[in-house]
């Protein structure tokens, strides 16, 4: 599609990148809808995912705790497990948990009751609590939850991508933000891995330039996110052209006319 910079989507971008709730910043590294290119890029992609799904992409910005909503049957154990660390939820009419923001401290068995929410479509932390404990053992434990279609861990100092795939189950998952994480080359080259993303953030990835590059490889991408990294205009120029359906988001890129798509000067 093209490149998109500070100067074409800015009310997005301060939203994404400088404060604002998280769950508004997770919505707009998600989905960023503000463009006419996004609703197009948005209407492909509610062909593909089921109904519950895009509740789960949509509905990012309001997560509510166990005891302001009446929990389905099937998933009241998984619920209250998962209230003990302090997580707040995404519910249907019907009380079917279709989103999960862990919001304190938790373990790695906390984890294992997601499995359990046959609705479940998005994951996010949240809090500071939750970021101290959430690390690479925990993201692969995420991402192997198989009806899990969004996953989304911004500011987790103990996040590097480097296990993300260690599992051998990732290939459901079609949404990924690590913002401001410890993402580096290996961290980069395992997520190369993840052949059916649609959108990939890596806002602040210490990442080389070369690595960064390989990104061409994920050719089902509609939506990339490289704020404050190593990559070169080169290298954005690369990836535009080799990922030809893809927005690709860069704060520092300017326009030649405000709101337009197309190549910094």
């Amino acid at each position: 599609m093209g490149i998109e910079g500070r100067g074409g989507n800015e009310e997005n971008w301060r939203r994404t990148g400088h404060g604002g709730s998280l769950f508004s910043s997770l919505a707009s590294v998600l989905l960023a809808r503000s463009s006419k290119e996004s609703a197009t890029c948005w209407r492909r992609t509610a062909k593909l995912v089921p109904a519950v799904t895009r509740l789960a992409m949509r509905d990012l910005t309001h997560p509510i705790k166990a005891e302001d909503f009446k929990t389905h049957v099937d998933d009241r154990a998984a619920v209250e497990s998962l209230s003990q660390s302090n997580a707040r939820f995404q519910v249907t009419r019907r009380g079917r948990v279709y989103g999960v923001c862990m919001g304190g401290l938790g373990d790695m068995e906390s984890l294992v009751w997601l499995h359990s929410l046959p609705k479940l479509r998005s994951f996010s932390v949240a809090t500071i609590g939750a970021r101290k404990w959430f690390g690479d053992a925990e993201l692969a434990a995420v991402v192997a939850v198989p009806q899990l279609r969004a996953v989304a861990a911004c500011t987790c100092e103990r996040v590097t991508a480097s296990r993300v795939c260690a599992s051998g189950r990732f290939d459901h998952i079609r949404w990924l933000a690590l913002p401001s994480c410890q993402v580096a080359d290996e961290g980069v080259n395992e997520i190369q891995r993840l052949s059916n993303l649609f959108s990939l953030s890596l806002i602040g990835s210490t990442s080389s330039d070369k690595v960064l590059k390989g990104l061409d490889s994920l050719r089902n991408l509609w939506r990339l996110h490289l704020g404050v990294t190593n990559a070169s205009p080169t290298t954005i120029d690369h990836l535009a052209a080799s990922l030809q359906r893809c927005q690709i988001y860069m704060p520092d890129r300017s326009f030649r006319e405000r709101g337009r798509r197309g190549r910094s000067r």
